[in-house]
């Protein structure tokens, strides 16, 4: 027997009567055509957008909180992020970007600390 720690088995699905969010239809034929990578950034933000009910919000979350898990202001993690590497989360973040999936806002006033928000493309944002 080798030294990996067992996974608990998935305990099955619970009824969504709370602590959930709709997911749009159009989201199984996307994520269909998308990488790994793009796929769980776009869902993270999703998550924590739409999920929040705040829609059309831009949400700053770090390279840490996408990896590793949003932070509460005790420091404990809410989630356990999207599970890929530092390099696997920007390059999501480019293909999501280029691919018209995310808004990136970006504020630059200190270049010592850039700050990146982000949110799910809408229609209003091709106007």
């Amino acid at each position: 027997m080798d030294n990996q720690e067992k996974i608990p088995a998935f305990g099955g699905f619970e009824p969504p009567e709370s602590n959930y969010f709709k997911m749009p239809n159009i989201w199984t034929n996307l994520s269909a055509k998308m990488s790994e990578a793009e796929m769980k950034v776009v869902e993270y933000v999703l998550r924590h957008t739409w999920g929040f009910k705040e829609f059309g919000v831009s949400k700053r979350i770090t390279l840490d909180e996408f990896r590793f898990g949003r932070k509460r202001k005790d420091g404990t993690r809410i989630d356990d992020g999207t599970g890929l590497c530092e390099k696997s989360v920007c390059s999501g973040i480019s293909l999501a970007v280029t691919n018209g999936y995310l808004k990136v806002d970006t504020e630059t006033t200190d270049r010592g600390r850039i700050v990146k928000k982000y949110r799910l493309r809408t229609p209003e944002d091709s106007q």
